[in-house]
């Protein structure tokens, strides 16, 4: 199977999972299902038998869930979509159990009981989930921006960011990558060093301009070298690509990885070339399995940050009553935090049920008496707003 799941509508997948899993019941008439005999296991507290046993069924189930999930499980694009979902296919896993029967049960240990189940597990209702959950995490958008140097002069060339962008689409279709030379046009030369030196700040306001969710910003060298063995001249050449993944929301470095690669061939410049590129390739695969972890806890998780910039305030004492309106008016907001204020401008860390774009709809529709708030731009990380005040007859 190519591409995402949800790409496909939930009757065609059904269908195929049907075929790949269970033939025969793709066929019938009943919704396809798979049988998978699972073993759970649940912690004995307290010398609570009748817990652990409930506890052992259900990861039971989880178990033979996964399994049937699994063998349908084919091409590197379905694992990626299906890793960035697993954990909430799991918390549902009974919902996905047509039947069960326990084959066996009893103490492991004085500390644990474990129950064997053989299940039926609905394909159909699994796929429909993937789905949902794949459409409801939506694309972060990534944008690439690589210093490369060739033996020890810059170079104008954007092999290391067309070598990552290419890497991250042939290793995953979850996220978005901006086209390197439209970045490369559009960003400030000033930023572009300033964020390339280190500086997270620039990286994180060049990714927001360009509405990017992440930025990886980084190195890229190359070092070609000739030499002579056994009367046969060798030309060689190594890459070293460095680089760090920045959630521009937040400003928070996600990952931070490196990669080597040396290549011997005839050519110097497709020596480099093929180095580099193998180097970028390394780094995808260091990058990749925390950009989705990070990406899956901000689409699934229970408390999400948010940076929220309040503009408009106009002293501390208005500052304070903005904060408890939108501590009483907001539904889903656990925690509110305060990192400045400064000329008007407040800067908040939000965690949150909902996402950016959901609190800015409720924000244009809630009573926040006296203020009025106007919404300036918004993603689902980061949220500007204008805040007024209603004068008072």
């Amino acid at each position: 199977m190519q591409g995402h799941i949800g790409n496909r509508g939930g009757e065609e997948m059904r269908f195929l999972f049907a075929l790949l899993v269970c033939p025969s019941l793709a066929l019938g008439s009943e919704e396809p299902a798979t049988a998978v005999r699972a073993k759970g296991y649940g912690a004995i507290l307290a010398g609570d038998v009748a817990n652990a046993r409930d506890r052992a069924v259900e990861d039971a189930l989880r178990r033979a869930v996964e399994q049937a999930v699994g063998t349908y499980i084919r091409s590197e694009t379905v694992v990626q979509n299906f890793m960035l979902v697993k954990d909430e296919i799991l918390s549902r896993a009974r919902g996905f159990v047509r039947s069960y029967k326990v084959v066996s049960e009893g103490k492991e240990d004085p500390t644990t009981y474990t129950v064997t189940v053989e299940a039926l597990v609905k394909l159909g209702d699994v796929a429909d989930a993937v789905e949902e959950l794949i459409e409801r995490a939506g694309r972060p958008r990534i944008m690439v921006l690589i210093h490369e140097t060739v033996d020890g002069r810059p170079s104008s060339s954007q092999e290391a960011d067309d070598a990552l962008v290419s890497a991250f689409r042939e290793r995953s279709d979850r996220f978005l990558l901006l086209d390197p030379e439209m970045v490369s046009r559009n960003v400030e030369a000033s930023k572009a060093r300033a964020a390339l030196a280190g500086d997270i700040r620039a990286a994180s306001s060049i990714g927001l301009m360009a509405g990017a969710d992440l930025v990886i910003v980084g190195t890229a060298e190359v070092r070609h070298l000739r030499q002579e063995v056994y009367g046969t001249s060798w030309e060689s050449s190594r890459a070293m690509v460095s680089a760090k993944a920045i959630w521009t929301g937040t400003g928070e470095i996600i990952a931070a990885e490196s990669s080597a690669a040396t290549k011997t061939v005839a050519a110097e410049q497709q020596t480099g070339i093929s180095a580099l590129r193998e180097a970028c390739s390394g780094l995808v695969d260091r990058m990749l399995p925390k950009l989705l972890e990070y990406w899956r806890k901000e689409a699934f998780g229970t408390g999400k940050t948010i940076q929220m910039v309040v503009r408009g305030l106009s002293s501390l004492s208005d500052l304070g009553s903005f904060e408890t309106s939108l501590r009483y008016s907001l539904r889903g907001i656990k925690k509110l935090r305060q990192r400045s204020f400064e000329g008007g401008t407040a800067l908040y860390d939000l965690e949150a049920v909902s996402d950016g774009v959901q609190i800015a709809r409720e924000l244009e529709t809630k009573n926040l008496s006296p203020f009025k708030v106007k919404v300036i731009s918004v993603s689902r990380n980061r949220l500007e707003v204008q805040v007024s005040k209603e004068e008072r007859p």
